[in-house]
């Protein structure tokens, strides 16, 4: 058992995190060797650097990053104060969260040339590593919201600038060899080439991998009598888990002879991941061992095409934009033991699951400025998504033959068509004020065909928008934003599923609505002189209306639906520092803490509770540091979350992350020319994570506990070493 207070947690982040996971990490004769280079290093120009008159944007010039060898985009990024968050390293980090809804007002906060990425399933991450750093002329970090930009944000968006002619045939490369526990031994690589003919400029690239190949876990676990205490159980786990995928996108951009702009970009590829759970179970009192292996696998190829056309069109500027993707996947995970007493499915079953999902969106608007630089904007957005999935469990004989188990609501085609009207005002009331106004109007239909169900909805929702930002100065500055927010659906919670940690089929729920939501959030930022750093303050509050969450969907069945309304409250405090005022020379620390609390109404007992899956304390530190005169960089990336809380129809638990996720990476330069070899640790002090579950006996709502069960599941120690580098 571990205390649940919050200075606890942050003592042990102190004590086990940034010293012991160094020491864990490298040797501590590297780690000397470093420290030293670090307060003799040479000194990092800052030159290159300007800001605007209003403060809102901070300009870096190509010329900046010659210091620190750049090959990617990404490489860039890492040495701005203030963008550790915004796009994680390799080495992890960033959230999750669910389906993107459209293009929307939201995004992604990094653009290319003022405009969104023309791609959805891309990760912003992935589409700069492909960018070569030869290729950008500068960097933009812009405050808040601007005025022509495709993306809205109450944060900073990152915009970066390429050159109008990238340099004809030129390309970079990377290829890795990692070790991911048991074995698993695995290569990957990514090369990508640019170049121009005339108005075009083009990239291409392949990818073999994907770069994180895969990871091994190891889990032990107790089961104890709830009235006696007794262990009844124990088990032991080992969990390797496999990626494997080849990707080739290429994209282009060709300006027309009247400045209008046309951007394609296209990916398709193929990905595969195989997960296999090799475990041992004991009985204590009869010295019965019963052994288990269960297999998951998952092969899916997808493509997507995207593309953007700006037209200059009388005063103002029309901008389309269009997504087309398609997923088309099939998974399997067998079941094998010698007792059917582990979990809830046959002692040896199959499950199969089909599913192809498309997404079509066109997106329209026209801007144009009106007096006092003041300018506005009308747009329509229309967008088809679809999911056909087959869900069929299986339950083997005693002579090998499988019998088919039925389930209701297992195969089903979900089909939702939505149209949005959006208009936005843009204005200035002030030489330091911008106030951006806006209201979408949206309209949708959600359609589920299938064996058990024939069901058809429409919603209208009105979401307005108002974004202020205020400066008070050149350094600091007021931001608030007011917004009515519709959640994406995940088409896959209605119709059945198969939950592999847990062993048991997940109800679907055909009735399923989006969540709706008031969102508040205030900021104050300040930017230290000299582009030392920046710190920033916000506060939010959502007011979630039909919060989607696990509710009974059939007689001990549960699955996701809406449930009473939910609300989040909290901080959230970053910092982000260049250390030369103290000695250490060309390092970057950023430090990014969250304080969130949440309340909503449990479906199962109709008791008040925090959010399921929701740490009240995140911490995240990332500390990067460049040597010069040793043509080497490193960087450690930490992260510590607090408790979270989940409940389910006949079980409550509470999981702690015991230590922080350390990842260590090393790049070193032998020569000045582009060559890197790159090595990383990742998960260097071996993350456990702690999880304590009371079952019950029948339905939660009874309060008859059946057993407690605590486990604790190991994240091992992954290395990887490659080379890097242009051409």
């Amino acid at each position: 058992m571990y205390d649940d207070g919050f200075w606890t947690g942050v003592k042990r982040f102190l004590m086990e995190g940034t010293i012991t996971a160094a020491i864990r990490s490298i040797s501590a004769a590297t780690l000397l060797l470093i420290t030293t280079a670090a307060l003799s290093a040479d000194d990092v120009s800052l030159g290159g650097v300007t800001t605007s008159e209003d403060g809102a944007t901070v300009s870096y010039d190509a010329r900046f990053f010659d210091q620190y060898s750049p090959i990617t985009a990404q490489d860039m990024l890492r040495w701005i104060p203030g963008t550790a968050d915004i796009v994680p390293d390799e080495s992890g980090g960033g959230g999750g969260g669910g389906p993107d809804r459209g293009f929307g007002s939201g995004g992604d906060q990094v653009l290319i040339n003022g405009k969104r990425f023309s791609g959805k399933s891309i990760s912003i991450s992935t589409a700069l590593q492909r960018i070569q750093a030869r290729n950008v002329t500068r960097i933009d970090l812009i405050r808040g919201t601007a005025s022509g930009l495709d993306v809205r944000s109450d944060g900073i968006l990152i915009n970066i600038i390429l050159s109008e002619s990238a340099a004809s045939g030129s390309g970079s490369w990377q290829a890795h060899l990692g070790n991911y526990g048991k074995g698993q031994v695995r290569g990957d690589g990514l090369v990508s080439y640019s170049g121009s003919r005339g108005s075009l400029n083009y990239l291409l690239s392949a990818e073999y991998g994907p770069y994180n190949r895969g990871d091994t876990s190891y889990e032990a676990e107790e089961f104890r009598d709830a009235l006696t205490g007794t262990i009844t159980k124990t088990r032991h786990s080992v969990m390797p888990k496999a990626h494997d995928a080849t990707k080739l996108n290429a994209s282009g951009s060709w300006t027309f002879g009247n400045s209008d702009v046309l951007n394609l970009n296209g990916q398709a590829g193929n990905e595969k991941e195989t997960e296999d759970r090799y475990r041992v179970a004991m009985i204590p009192e009869s010295g019965e061992t019963i052994s288990t292996l269960e297999v998951e696998e998952s092969d899916e190829f997808g493509w997507e095409f995207g593309g953007d056309l700006v037209n200059k069109f009388g005063p103002g500027q029309l901008k389309t934009r269009v997504i087309l993707t398609s997923e088309d996947g099939d998974s399997f995970n067998s079941v094998s033991r010698t007792s059917s007493t582990l979990g809830s499915l046959p002692g040896d079953a199959l499950v199969e699951e089909q599913e192809k999902q498309t997404e079509k969106i066109i997106r329209s608007s026209y801007s144009w400025p009106v007096a006092q630089s003041n300018s506005f904007e009308v747009g329509l957005e229309g967008a088809a998504n679809s999911l056909e999935k087959s869900v069929r469990l299986f339950e083997q004989e005693p002579d090998g033959g499988l019998v088919e188990i039925p389930l209701s609501n297992s195969d089903s085609e979900v089909i939702e068509d939505r149209y949005e009207l959006f208009a936005t005002f843009f204005w200035i009331p002030a030489s330091n004020m911008v106030l951006e106004s806006a209201l979408n109007i949206e309209r949708s239909q959600i359609e589920q065909l299938g064996l058990d169900v024939d069901n058809s909805r429409e919603f209208t929702y009105y979401k307005p928008r108002l974004d202020f930002r205020w400066d008070l100065n050149g350094s600091d500055q007021v931001r608030a934003t007011v917004e009515r927010t519709v959640s994406q659906l995940d088409f896959g919670d209605f119709i059945v599923s198969f939950d592999a940690d847990e062993n048991r089929i997940v109800g679907g729920n055909p009735n399923l609505e989006p969540e709706k939501a008031w969102e508040y959030a205030v900021t104050y930022e300040h930017r230290l002189g000299g582009d030392l750093g920046v710190v920033s303050a916000k506060g939010f509050f959502n007011n979630i209306e039909d919060h989607i969450d696990l509710i009974e969907i059939l007689p001990d069945v549960s699955g996701p639906g809406n449930i009473d309304d939910a609300e989040v409250y909290g901080v959230e405090l970053k910092g982000s520092f260049r250390l030369d005022n103290i000695g250490v020379r060309g390092a970057v620390v950023d430090l990014v803490y969250m304080r969130r609390d949440s309340n909503t109404v449990d479906a199962f007992t109709g008791n008040s509770r925090v959010m399921n899956d929701t740490a009240k304390h995140e911490v995240d530190l990332s500390f990067r540091h460049e040597i010069t005169r040793w043509r080497l960089n490193y960087l450690f990336d930490i992260g510590w979350r607090s408790y979270r809380y989940d409940t389910d129809i006949d079980y409550s638990q509470r999981e702690l992350r015991k230590d922080p996720k350390v990842n260590f990476t090393l790049q070193y330069r032998p020569t000045d020319g582009p060559l890197t070899i790159y090595f990383q640790v990742r998960n260097s002090i071996e993350v456990a994570n702690v999880r304590e579950r009371t079952r019950y006996d029948g339905h939660i709502a009874d309060g008859i506990p059946l057993r407690d069960e605590w486990r604790e599941r190991l994240n091992g120690r992954e290395y990887i070493l490659g080379l890097r580098g242009q051409f």
